[in-house]
């Protein structure tokens, strides 16, 4: 076989200069820990997590391709919900309270808009036939009396019932567009932290966040922090085989170092090929 004396150099050359396959060997594996140090990166080109349930489906199916012509129409389908839980929301004190907590959503870095009782228009017909069109929070400190009817046309309407006021009259909703909609940097912006600071106000007992995008950013850390158990807990149990196996300090070692290098090349390698994991892979 004509390939035969080639191997057999190769290997020759290998036993001769083991220095420079030892020196090869961790230039390599330095070179995949730093890549793979850099997955979590917030814009580097390496592995990261693709939380989205709608990236689960081909990218043929049509469910898909409904949901991408939606978003490129109608924009970011994904609002995050903001929900704060006060003393009472039908007060003048409660209403002013919503209307500050408005402001200071809207100032928040990275929200891209707001909508909560502060900008819902309450359609009223006047008697002088005008038509006013102001916020419910708008009409309802413009003239304080109001307040008590307040309850009531948030009731009647089909818009705004049971969703920007909850039953008890206590808990508020604020519904919020992000300026950025990628999990990565929801969760390297500290954008919940700023947020829940943001609704730190008198009166204020209780804050919670939903949505999409705030899913997402949890599924995301949840799939990181089981790696990070999972991959060094399946290391140690070969590492524990092959200590029961072979009784043997030096064979566990050497057989632990290939392991591990082999690892980083491989996470290495997915991090370069663009590799996305996800709630499957």
């Amino acid at each position: 076989m004509p390939a035969a004396p080639d191997l057999g150099r190769l290997a020759l050359s290998i036993t001769t200069r083991p220095w420079t396959v030892i020196f090869s060997v961790l230039a390599l594996t330095l070179l995949a820990f730093i890549i793979v140090a850099m997955t979590r990166a917030e814009d580097g080109p390496w592995l990261t997590v693709d939380a989205s349930v709608e990236n689960l489906l081909p990218a043929q199916a049509q469910d898909r391709q409904v949901w991408e012509r939606a978003t490129s129409r109608f924009g970011d389908l994904d609002p995050v919900l903001f929900v704060v839980k006060m003393e009472s929301v039908y007060t003048e004190a409660g209403l002013r309270r919503i209307d500050e907590l408005h402001r200071r959503l809207a100032r928040t870095s990275g929200v891209s808009s707001v909508f909560s009782l502060a900008t819902a228009p309450n359609l009223l017909a006047s008697d002088e036939d005008d038509i006013d069109v102001g916020s419910f929070t708008e009409q309802a400190l413009r003239d304080p009396a109001r307040i008590p009817q307040l309850r009531a046309e948030l009731r009647a309407n089909p818009l705004y019932a049971r969703t920007l006021v909850a039953d008890d009259d206590r808990s508020v909703a604020f519904i919020l567009r992000l300026a950025e909609n990628d999990d990565a940097k929801f969760l390297a912006s500290g954008i919940e932290q700023r947020l829940r600071a943001a609704a730190e106000l008198p009166g204020v007992e209780r804050v919670a966040m939903t949505g999409n995008a705030v899913l997402r950013a949890a599924t995301t850390d949840a799939i990181w922090s089981g790696l990070s158990l999972t991959v060094p807990l399946a290391f140690l149990a070969v590492v524990v085989l092959l200590a029961l196996a072979f009784r043997s300090a030096s064979v566990v070692l050497l057989a632990a170092i290939n392991i591990g290098v082999a690892l980083l090349m491989m996470w290495a390698v997915g991090a370069l090929a663009g590799f996305r994991l996800n709630l499957v892979t």
